[in-house]
């Protein structure tokens, strides 16, 4: 259950889950202090999620310097969705927003928005982010502009109808309210996906949007993270996850399919979209031919296959699909091509 008790103080409530991110946790701690937000309007809860490393002597260190300002959580490991829920229930905050351990904001940042974009009548206020893999970081310049403009103010609904959804959930402020009035929370057990989920439910509760053009945050894409991850027991999770993601995305295009057209097709081609990633961890599993065949009727089943997807991508995952013998081949030349393109990239 989320807290409902009333702080009218504390404006944003920070949500950082933390495993394993001793490596990084001090940047991201400090980047979060240095927002420019006054003591008592904010607060940085810090949830380990049974760290192995020094994270949690990093949390309670950071805690005992700062306690009016952060609160250190830990639990045994349960995963990002688990953690983040947690984060939510301890939040006091009018907003929330979610950090991840590894990643960091430019100084400043959040000072801008609440003095120049919030409005109370805002569900959510969104900005912008960069993405660093390892070859942007070589000839990345750091720019600590704040200022941004508006670049559209819409609700969550008609968003979806033009197929545009965040599918990051840290670059946003939630109204904490409307997350609570709806019983909006992540889903437990997903490995990977959980903030598209997550935000496809915010989306569906017609929440009134603003997004803001002002690149705050550094999405910190390392080796280590999770997107890159392709150990096999990981990659099989991963499947499932978005199996869950695919399931959901179908039922409510069903639903809508007659009433609303253009909702309709705005959340099928969101669905198209989440298949490159999907068919990424495919192509990167061991699975058997008769594993990816279950899998093909599975998707079949939930309204999904054939694709409709016209475009080179489409041609191309159709054809996969309408050969399942040959998938041992796809996998074998897919990893072959992931591992080379990992090497250049890291070069």
């Amino acid at each position: 259950m989320m807290n409902t008790e009333k702080h009218s103080k504390v404006l944003l409530s920070i949500i950082v889950p933390v495993y394993n991110a001793a490596m990084f946790l001090e940047r991201c701690v400090d980047s979060l202090l240095a927002q420019g937000l006054h003591s008592g309007e904010y607060e940085i809860i810090l949830v380990n999620d049974g760290s192995t490393d020094s994270s949690l002597a990093i949390c309670s260190n950071y805690c005992s310097r700062f306690p009016d300002i952060i609160k250190v959580f830990s639990h045994e490991n349960k995963g990002v969705a688990y953690t983040r829920n947690k984060g939510m229930e301890k939040a006091v905050g009018e907003y929330v927003c979610f950090v991840d351990a590894d990643d960091y904001l430019i100084p400043g940042g959040f000072r801008y928005l609440a003095d120049n974009h919030l409005d109370v009548s805002l569900d959510i206020l969104s900005f912008s982010s960069i993405t660093l893999d390892e070859k942007t970081k070589r000839n990345f310049i750091e720019n600590n502009r704040v200022e941004g403009k508006v670049y559209y103010e819409m609700c969550g609904l008609e968003l979806l109808r033009i197929a545009r959804m965040s599918i990051l959930i840290v670059n946003n402020w939630f109204k904490r309210s409307f997350l609570c009035m709806h019983h909006l929370s992540f889903t437990p057990g997903l490995v990977i996906a959980e903030d598209v989920l997550f935000c496809l439910h915010v989306y569906l509760k017609n929440p009134k949007i603003r997004k803001v053009s002002s690149c705050l945050y550094r999405y910190d894409m390392h080796t280590g993270s999770a997107i890159h991850r392709r150990d096999k027991k990981f990659i099989r999770k991963a499947i499932e996850s978005y199996l869950i993601l695919i399931r959901e995305f179908s039922q409510q295009t069903q639903i809508c399919k007659c009433s609303d057209p253009r909702l309709f097709q705005g959340l099928r081609c969101l669905l198209e979209s989440q298949f490159i990633p999907f068919m990424s961890r495919v192509l990167s599993s061991d699975y058997s031919i008769s594993e990816f065949c279950r899998m093909k009727k599975q998707l079949q089943n939930m309204n999904v296959l054939p694709l409709r997807n016209t475009g080179k991508m489409g041609t191309i995952l159709r054809f996969i699909f309408s050969t399942p013998y040959l998938i041992r081949i796809y996998e074998w030349g897919y990893q072959c091509f992931f591992h080379s393109f990992h090497i250049a990239k890291t070069k």
